[in-house]
């Protein structure tokens, strides 16, 4: 599965500089309707080396804001807010859109509401 091995390797430059700050296990779950749904079904994990943070990297095929309900749904009454430590729960503390192409298609307006109504922080990569 090489498309598994590239897409690790973009997340590793980020567990150095992650390197000594507390987090033990970086988790990335990367949301798209475009997604194969053969990835669906494979989550990526490296172990924690030292003071390295590990890496889980899940992929969903769905929209963002479908993504984000389902998640809501499986959260304890009354949590309101994200978790003080990073999590694999939701919300997530940070959401990218790379190459999104918000700009001409309408499907996204639900995702980006989502992500306001949760306030959560958005970084559009270009």
């Amino acid at each position: 599965m090489p498309w598994l091995q590239t897409t690790v390797k973009l997340f590793i430059e980020l567990l150095y500089l992650l390197r000594g700050s507390g987090i033990s296990t970086l988790h990335v779950v990367l949301v798209g309707k475009n997604i194969k749904s053969a990835q669906t079904k494979t989550t990526a994990t490296l172990p924690r080396d030292g003071a390295l943070p590990g890496l889980s990297v899940q992929f969903v095929a769905e929209n963002y804001d479908d993504f984000a309900a389902q998640q809501e749904k499986k959260q304890p009454a009354g949590q309101d807010e994200a978790p003080a430590l990073p999590s694999p729960t939701f919300p997530p503390a940070c959401v990218f859109a790379v190459n999104a192409g918000m700009w001409g298609f309408d499907e996204w307006k639900p995702a980006v509401q989502r992500i306001f109504e949760v306030q959560l922080r958005v970084a559009a990569a270009p």
